[in-house]
């Protein structure tokens, strides 16, 4: 995990999950799930805890998709109860609109035991990763996969988009992109995966992450996941077409990712154009290369003949010597 989180303070406010010092003796976490009725019930609950003495420390409550169910997890201080423990619990329970009640210890705890396990939507399990153990994940594949490992990345990150943009659209009572659009933009912030917006202007598409995780604030955490989901979303607004994050540029001051989008026809083309050029490159090369030898093919000639004439002897001595041997023969 992350060891420290960068200062964000007025801008983001973090969703934590667990206590910030261990609990103490007298702190308590309770789990209570209830009828909702006209929505006096989450309230009740509230009123009896307070009334008895009780501190809040930390509270999670939502409803259930038809609004008729509630539930609450309580961490509280209860040092100064005007009741035992045991009999505030009764009393939670015993109230009509209350189904359940539990309570447990929080001493020497950071983390409830009670709510479990995490999910979205109240759906889908889910599971929380610290944003380093993504980029280390990213790291092996490459290592053991090579760029095969980053495209795998971003398919995930794309079925991921898929999954969520479809869920979202059976949520939705609105039949609107820009509704689908703005949920889809919520929903990847609630995630941790940062503040998104997202913009295409002739066919250039343009998303930026504000805040996205991080690998010790240098490193964009599952960068190649990310790319998987602004293809999709991008594509959203694109009529369907298929897109290609074709660069990346991270911000650590501002803390702000930058992707630029492509249709992929177009990074196709892009691709073909360099194979072409390099091929083309090479091919100049090759030549360049049989020009030199040849050029070093009629240097090395000259030297022959240079070599030749410096050592050859001059005509007045040839004869002589020919005459010398036609000499000796006839002797």
């Amino acid at each position: 995990m992350e060891s420290t989180l960068p200062d964000a303070t007025g801008e983001f406010y973090p969703n934590n999950i667990g206590l910030l010092a261990p609990g103490g003796a007298s702190d308590y976490e309770m789990l209570i799930v209830g009828d909702n009725g006209k929505g006096e019930g989450q309230p009740k609950v509230l009123e009896v805890l307070i009334n008895h003495g009780a501190k809040l420390v930390s509270i999670m409550s939502y409803l259930d998709a038809p609004r008729s169910t509630f539930t609450m997890a309580i961490c509280a201080d209860l040092s100064n109860l005007d009741c035992t423990i045991d009999s505030l619990q009764i009393r939670l329970r015993k109230l009509k609109f209350v189904n359940t009640a539990l309570m447990s210890s929080m001493k020497g705890m950071l983390f409830s035991s009670l709510p479990f396990p995490l999910t979205l939507l109240d759906k889908y399990r889910i599971v929380a990763l610290g944003s380093s153990r993504m980029m280390e994940l990213v790291k092996r594949l490459g290592e053991a996969m090579g760029t095969a490992g980053r495209k795998a990345l971003t398919q995930e990150g794309r079925t991921f988009a898929m999954d969520i943009l479809g869920e979202l659209r059976n949520s939705l009572q609105e039949d609107s992109n820009e509704v689908l659009l703005e949920n889809a933009k919520a929903l990847l912030r609630a995630m941790g995966w940062g503040a998104f917006n997202f913009d295409i202007q002739n066919r250039i598409g343009k998303v930026t992450v504000i805040y996205p995780p991080t690998f010790n604030g240098e490193v964009v955490s599952g960068v190649d996941f990310i790319d998987g989901i602004s293809e999709v979303i991008i594509e959203l607004l694109n009529g369907g077409t298929r897109m290609a994050v074709y660069r990346e540029t991270y911000d650590k001051f501002n803390r702000t990712l930058t992707l630029n989008l492509v249709e992929k026809e177009v990074v196709k083309r892009l691709k073909q154009k360099v194979g072409e050029h390099k091929t083309e490159r090479k091919r100049l090369e090759l030549d360049k290369e049989k020009m030199a030898l040849r050029e070093l093919d009629n240097m090395i000639g000259s030297l022959e003949k240079m070599e030749k004439v410096a050592s050859k002897i001059s005509p007045m001595e040839e004869i002589e010597q020919n005459d010398l041997i036609t000499q000796q023969i006839e002797e």
